[in-house]
């Protein structure tokens, strides 16, 4: 659907009144009050040429002014604005208020959707048009057959990108399961990884249980920022310019060599500078809990030799660490006595259901499937080091894979990524 001509009753800024916007030439429209009823005048416009309309475009609007003008008031009304019927109320004391904010959602829009022009309005008067012109008045009934059969304004996805701050609205909104509002600001890509990551390690959104997963988990995913998201991000893109077969049409560059590495969780947790959740208070002693913790744990890596540079190794190891730290299970099972990190692992996934709540299986369940599939991945993938001496905190290893040298493995490495980025859970310590 084209939206092509909106009656804006009242902004709340007070910048429009009685206003009328004509997004497109191809018709001529204007609105009329006379006798009580609304008068809509659509003839066809003259000079109407359409040089973007595609099989994805339909047609493209610019709003042109000065500073103060009302674009950003524009933009933000069509955003916002979802035609909402009148609330009805019967109690006296909020009558003023609903319909004071009656009077800011009262309008009248016109859309084309394919070859019908449809007006849609929540206007309490007669609205007349031209002959061939559908009406809809928005009642409580027309508002929810739309939602129960996803129609007409119920099948539009708004979407605002902007790179300015203008909106206080960072994220999305959802109707049935599908989006409705998307907002693409300087701030919604933190309002995204944030929930990204927190849907990855189940961290809850209503009522948060103080117990030491959540404290974990959320510890964790504070230490994920924006670039992190983005690099996530822009595989995803890749898979689907590939898998559409849309790579040539693809105007910008695009990188064919993926860099793979993992930090290990005491190493993320060091770097902390408060070491306890920042979600929510807890009366753990976190910060004694850590430090704790991390000494074990170099203990634990020094005495089983493992290789810290070994990326499946080091997702193993985090493994451990997680579990250790919920349920102790290193100390518990004696654990610390096996020869290498391996054996633990191997130990732990045995034993899983044995300690872990059942709240929490399916996640380390899908923790060591995708440990194993990422064992299989980087089989026959290169290691590149950068300059610092091994023996420097800096010293890192990371999995290369190029596309011009194994396309076969960097395919099937995308793969990886997009499937396990859209799992309802996913371990989150590879860094892309």
């Amino acid at each position: 659907m084209e939206l092509l001509y909106l009656w804006i009753n009242k902004s709340e800024n007070g910048i429009f009144k009685s206003q009328e916007v004509l997004l497109s030439n191809k018709y001529n429209i204007s609105i009329c009050f006379d006798d009580d009823r609304y008068q809509v005048n659509i003839t066809e416009g003259e000079s109407y040429y359409n040089i973007f309309e595609n099989e994805v475009i339909r047609n493209v609007s610019a709003l042109v002014g000065s500073n103060g003008a009302g674009k950003t008031t524009l933009l933000k009304y069509i955003y916002r604005n979802d035609i909402m019927p009148k609330h009805n109320e019967d109690r006296l004391e909020y009558q003023k208020s609903v319909e004071a904010e009656y009077e800011l959602d009262k309008t009248l829009q016109i859309f084309a959707d394919s070859d019908k022009t449809i007006v849609i309005h929540n206007l309490e008067q007669e609205v007349v048009v031209p002959h061939g012109v559908e009406v809809i008045r928005m009642n409580n009934k027309k508002f929810q057959e739309m939602h129960e059969n996803k129609s007409y304004l119920n099948s539009i996805t708004k979407i605002y990108l902007t790179n300015g701050n203008y909106i206080d609205d960072n994220g999305y909104a959802a109707e049935s399961g599908e989006p409705s509002r998307i907002v693409l600001s300087v701030g919604s890509i933190k309002s995204f990884s944030h929930d990204f990551y927190n849907k990855c390690v189940r961290f809850p959104q209503g009522l948060i249980g103080n117990n030491l997963y959540n404290g974990l988990q959320n510890m964790i995913v504070s230490t994920k920022n924006d670039m992190d998201f983005q690099s996530v991000c822009d595989v995803l893109y890749f898979d689907k310019l590939f898998k559409s077969q849309n790579m040539s049409r693809f105007a910008g560059k695009i990188s064919t060599e993926l860099h793979i590495s993992s930090k290990l969780l005491p190493a993320i947790l060091i770097k902390m500078k408060v070491k306890k959740p920042s979600s929510y208070d807890s009366h753990l002693d976190y910060p004694s809990l850590v430090e704790n913790k991390i000494k074990a744990w170099g203990s634990f890596v020094r005495n089983t030799k493992s290789n810290v540079f070994d990326l499946t190794i080091c997702m193993k190891l985090n493994f451990i660490f997680e579990l250790d730290f919920i349920y102790d299970v290193l100390d518990k099972y004696e654990l610390s006595n096996l020869l290498t990190a391996e054996s633990v692992y191997l130990q732990l996934r045995k034993l899983l259901r044995e300690y872990c709540e059942e709240e929490y299986i399916e996640y380390y369940e899908e923790a060591i499937a995708e440990i194993a599939n990422l064992e299989m991945l980087i089989l026959t993938c290169d290691l590149i080091a950068n300059l610092y001496p091994e023996s420097d905190m800096a010293y890192e290893k990371k999995i290369m894979i190029s596309y011009e040298k194994d396309s076969t493995t960097y395919l099937n490495f995308i793969s990886f990524i997009n499937d396990t980025a859209k799992k309802n859970h996913s371990f989150i310590y590879l860094n892309i």
